[in-house]
């Protein structure tokens, strides 16, 4: 009975195994930002990261900024065309797509240079992001995110870590003393 059983489980944990490696590829993007505020303006600076897993090439970006804002846009990375807004407009939007497949972004590599200023701070926006591959194209939406700061360790836990280490060590040598 007992080695029917594990045979059993065996072969259900093989199935769950099989199945949980088919997973269903899709397109996927991560638009991270940094934001610096001087003069009065914010300055944003885009990464694109095309985190698909089945060989999209990330080619198209639409930001929609969702109100008024007058913004200053820069030159697009080598490779990319768009628009770019100017000024101050109603719906505010950048558009932008590569100029070839050549430039595309493939998956699991990026693309930083996206960049403008505009008159307030605007944070997290909508966006839109079209791949194509093999099979045709494919879209997905989602929301920017900032770029996370590096992680620093503060000053009292590295004290602490060091205090404690160093106490370890030496009760350890204590010990091998009296034995």
């Amino acid at each position: 009975m007992r080695v029917k059983n594990r045979l059993i489980a065996s072969i259900v944990f093989a199935a769950l195994f099989m199945f949980s490696s088919m997973a269903i590829a899709s397109p996927n993007a991560n638009f991270l930002y940094t934001e610096n505020y001087s003069g009065g303006l914010w300055h944003y600076d885009y990464t694109f990261y095309n985190m698909s897993d089945a060989g999209e090439n990330l080619f198209k970006v639409y930001f929609d900024f969702g109100s008024v804002i007058t913004v200053t846009g820069s030159p697009l990375p080598a490779g990319w065309s768009g628009t770019v807004w100017q000024g101050q407009h109603d719906n505010t939007y950048i558009n932008s797509m590569s100029t070839n497949a050549l430039n595309d972004i493939t998956a699991g590599n990026e693309l930083s240079g996206f960049s403008f200023t505009v008159d307030h701070q605007i944070g997290n926006i909508s966006y839109w992001a079209e791949f194509r591959n093999n099979s045709g194209y494919t879209a997905t939406s989602g929301t920017t995110a900032p770029l996370a700061p590096p992680v620093v360790p503060e000053p009292i836990s590295t004290v602490l870590f060091l205090t404690g280490g160093s106490l370890l060590v030496i009760r350890n040598r204590w010990k091998r003393r009296r034995v």
